[in-house]
């Protein structure tokens, strides 16, 4: 800009000069001839047209400048238009990244309540008195194998007799009076025995259990609520099984009173763990 500005005062100095030198009369000369007039005459074009060429080439290279300079601050704006974009694509993509490891985090380090049998599974106590009949025992220990705290809410355990050839209903039947709340609260790795003890069984059906033409069923599920507070139910699911109970297959490498007479169903819907509905026991 400030180039311009000079220019066009040189511009303006060189009219006013000229408009002056053309308002003077005409200095008398000599008279000279034709063929010198014609060189003077043409060496005041050459000059007119070096002055013009001088003055032509300053502007040219301002206005070269002006357009190189308008080129280069789109360029940058154009830079600076896809540095913007891929930032915003590098923000998602982290956000996308945190959200993933957060998900993973809490499915990986959340709690897991399972439940299991202690020694020796199921406990048939039999009793002569006042007739002949057993009762089912067992001592379950609700553990947490997860990671972070769990809060125990609710513990439904059942059994049921069935014919060794019919199988279970699936969804399992929780429909029963032996439901036991719970406030437990259960760090990492730790655990709580909970005995059980269910109705009187017949002679007989202590006969069909152990001849193992009917079979025994422990089942049952945990309710707990985990640290991040998502709402989980933990199914479980045994069968007795008779032969484990004989103790001449036991020997000093596997002694008789730790052994275990329980083992999974098999069936789908009884062991599992998953998330709660809204409608799904207490919080």
């Amino acid at each position: 800009m400030r180039k311009l500005l000079i220019i066009a005062t040189f511009l303006s100095l060189a009219v006013v000069g000229q408009s002056i030198a053309e308002s003077q009369p005409p200095t008398p000369s000599l008279r000279i001839s034709n063929k010198h007039d014609q060189s003077i005459s043409k060496t005041d074009k050459e000059q007119t047209c070096i002055s013009a060429e001088t003055l032509r080439v300053p502007t040219n290279k301002i206005i070269a400048e002006q357009q190189k300079t308008e080129t280069t601050e789109k360029s940058s704006d154009r830079w600076t238009i896809i540095l913007t974009v891929c930032l915003i694509f590098v923000g998602i993509a982290q956000a996308v990244i945190y959200w993933t490891q957060l998900v993973h985090f809490r499915r990986t380090d959340r709690a897991y309540v399972r439940v299991s049998s202690g020694p020796p599974g199921i406990n048939l106590r039999e009793d002569a008195i006042p007739e002949p009949h057993a009762q089912v025992h067992s001592d379950l220990r609700i553990q947490n194998y997860g990671e972070t705290p769990a809060h125990i809410t609710d513990i439904v355990i059942k059994t049921c007799i069935k014919e060794t050839d019919v199988s279970l209903p699936n969804p399992p039947d929780y429909s029963t009076n032996t439901k036991f709340p719970s406030h437990a609260f259960l760090v990492r790795g730790e655990n709580i025995f909970k005995k059980f003890n269910d109705e009187l069984l017949s002679e007989d059906d202590v006969a069909g259990i152990k001849s193992m033409k009917n079979t025994l069923y422990l089942y049952g599920y945990v309710d707990y609520t985990d640290a991040f507070g998502n709402r989980h139910r933990g199914g479980f699911g045994y069968r007795y099984y008779p032969p484990y109970d004989d103790e001449k297959a036991y020997n000093d490498n596997m002694p008789f009173p730790k052994r275990n007479n329980l083992v999974f169903i098999m069936q789908d819907g009884y062991n599992y763990d998953q998330e709660r509905t809204q409608d799904e026991s207490n919080n």
